[in-house]
């Protein structure tokens, strides 16, 4: 792994956490749910669910409700962080190749 893919492992944890956050506003406010559900289920969710356009979509959606944010705004957020943590992958993956 060279220098650019270590950049993955922040980027994949803030992402996990911005998602796992935003779905937990959104369960809190919307569904009007106990805070300790709220915290267990988007976890358990985002475990198993290893699909990063639906954990994105489910946060858009939590971002949007739970905290408040315009849905332009809520779509740059998530989305912007997995557009980058993709576009970083796809660096290190050429920088890679290019040291073999």
């Amino acid at each position: 792994m060279t220098a650019i893919g270590y950049l993955r492992i922040p980027l994949r944890l803030l992402l996990l956490v911005v998602q796992t956050v935003a779905i937990y506003g959104a369960l809190a406010y919307y569904a009007d749910l106990h805070w300790a559900l709220s915290a267990f289920v988007p976890a358990v969710f985002l475990y198993f669910c290893r699909i990063q356009s639906v954990n994105c979509a489910l946060a858009v959606l939590g971002a949007f409700y739970g905290w408040g944010m315009s849905w332009v705004g809520a779509i740059s957020v998530i989305f912007g962080l997995l557009a980058l943590l993709l576009i970083v992958k796809a660096f290190g993956d050429v920088t890679q190749e290019m040291a073999t």
